[in-house]
This record gives C-alpha cells, sequence and structure tokens, in this order.
C-alpha cells in the first residue's frame, strides 16, 4: 500500500493507554484517536502524543477500512513530532539464527523448515521497519 498524508485540525481526540505483558515484563502502547478534517485517524506509540483538540497536525500512514492508520505524526502547533522508528538488535540476531538453522539443516533435516520461518519473519520485520522509516522521511521532508 501507499503511505498518504493528511494535514488539517484535531478534533474528537480521545486518548488511552494500554498496558500488555506480565508483572515482571510489561509494555505500554499509548493510542490516540481523533479525526482531521472529518477522516478518521488511529495513532499508535510507545510515548504518548502531544496533541489536543484544534492543534493543526501532518499525518503519514496508511487508509484501512474505518480508519487511517497513522505511522508518524507531527505537530505544527507545538514543537512535537512522533519518535523516529528504531530497529534494535532484533535483525542481527534473527539473522544469526537463520545462519545457524540453515548449517543445522546440513545435519538434520528439519532445520530448514526453521529456517525458513524465521527467515519470512525477518523479512517482515524489515518489511514493517521501511515503511516506519519512508513514513518518518515523508514527516519531516515537507
Amino acid at each position: 500500500m501507499k503511505l498518504e498524508t493528511l494535514e488539517g485540525l484535531v478534533s474528537a481526540l480521545e486518548k488511552n493507554t494500554e498496558v500488555s505483558g506480565t508483572d515482571k515484563r510489561s509494555g505500554l502502547t499509548h493510542k490516540a484517536s481523533f479525526k482531521v478534517d472529518g477522516e478518521r485517524v488511529l495513532f499508535k506509540s510507545c510515548s504518548e502524543s502531544m496533541i489536543q483538540n484544534g492543534d493543526k497536525v501532518k499525518i503519514v500512514g496508511l487508509p484501512d477500512a474505518g480508519d487511517f492508520k497513522a505511522i508518524a505524526c507531527k505537530n505544527l502547533s507545538q514543537p512535537w513530532q512522533s519518535e523516529k522508528p528504531k530497529l534494535g538488535f532484533a535483525p542481527i540476531v534473527l539473522s544469526l539464527f537463520v545462519f545457524f538453522t540453515a548449517s543445522m539443516s546440513m545435519l538434520a533435516r528439519p532445520f530448514i523448515i526453521l529456517s525458513l520461518i524465521v527467515g519470512f519473519i525477518l523479512f517482515n520485520l524489515l518489511k514493517v521497519y521501511k515503511t516506519q522509516k519512508n513514513a518518518f522521511q515523508i514527516l519531516i521532508s515537507e
């Protein structure tokens, strides 16, 4: 799908925070649901979005059935924009695991299937990261 840009005033803003995981390892997802020029927008982030009703925003994301799924957001009324996407060590670890399982497949054939599954996961992870990175670049370039 092609990334699209929305720009306009925020209205009907609703924010909430979702907690997931266990007691020892939990994570927060901040959600902001609002309208920009009549279009419903859903923005999820690991940090709280600094937007209010009446703020002018620029959003880059993907249209979806019912909601516009925002990937990157910039508040033009206040000095705030969403965080740059981070990849971390996951691709390195997954690449090493693919290499290990591919090597082990010479000894035991079932490792081929595991190698393909992990390779598929790695491919999709990199695809999502590339989409997020492109959205952020579009946001800051205009």
